[in-house]
């Protein structure tokens, strides 16, 4: 039996082709072939690409822009929030017998110092949009626990280091994140795909019925350079 078996890895190195495209490993079919451990790198196929093999490409009618690196290889995510004071803490859930179990937040992640007022939630249908609006002393916690929304925000105060700046951020029960948005800083959310979105707003000081923390510009608004909708 092992000799019969040896004999079809023998068979199959021999009826290889001369020559393989490079990152390719020719099979034959039916038959068995001893590829090495080495030639499985990355998700069991080929060669890992570094970026020092990556050249700009010559003959095209247009380069482009080639991609910038946005997550680890442990699949972390490399960018941090460009606003001054915002705060994001990417979450992981965990898979149960049944179902996924997703903590929202821990005092002991300490993105802000700051207590929870008040826990609300907004559902949004489909391609809804918030229009822009920010707080003068609110600090607001988001988490998107259904769908997924795109988070966008704009630095409004003239005496921040960041100031000007624009920072978007996708978020949703795929990738669960919870972004800390300090007062001055304006934000809108926008729906994303065909399914209904679930936000949270874990906020460090409840709303006041009265006197409402809230001031608000269209989503299309000419005081921030991005247009929501």
């Amino acid at each position: 039996m092992a000799a019969a078996r040896l004999k079809s890895i023998d068979d199959a190195e021999q009826s290889k082709p001369a020559a393989s495209p490079a990152g390719f490993v020719y099979v034959k079919p039916d038959a068995l072939a001893y590829v090495p451990a080495s030639s499985y790198q990355f998700a069991g196929i080929g060669p890992v690409m570094s970026n020092s093999d990556r050249t700009v490409p010559q003959g095209w009618m247009a380069t482009g822009t080639p991609d910038r690196q946005t997550v680890t290889p442990d699949w972390l995510v490399v960018d941090a929030p460009t606003i001054d004071g915002v705060a994001l803490k990417e979450i992981r859930p965990v898979a149960t017998s049944t179902g996924y179990l997703t903590e929202v937040f821990r005092e002991e992640w300490d993105r802000d110092g700051l207590p929870i007022g008040q826990v609300f939630q907004r559902t949004l249908y489909p391609g809804a949009v918030t229009g822009w609006h920010a707080h003068g002393v609110t600090t607001d916690r988001l988490f998107c626990s259904v769908g997924s929304v795109r988070i966008s925000l704009f630095d409004g105060r003239k005496a921040s280091p960041t100031f000007g700046v624009v920072w978007h951020k996708i978020v949703g029960a795929v990738r669960p994140a919870i972004v800390v948005i300090p007062p001055g800083v304006w934000h809108g959310v926008v729906a994303l795909g065909p399914d209904i979105a679930l936000v949270l707003n874990l906020v460090d000081k409840a709303y006041a019925y009265d006197a409402p923390d809230h001031w608000r510009l269209p989503p299309d608004t000419e005081h921030i350079p991005y247009k929501l909708a």
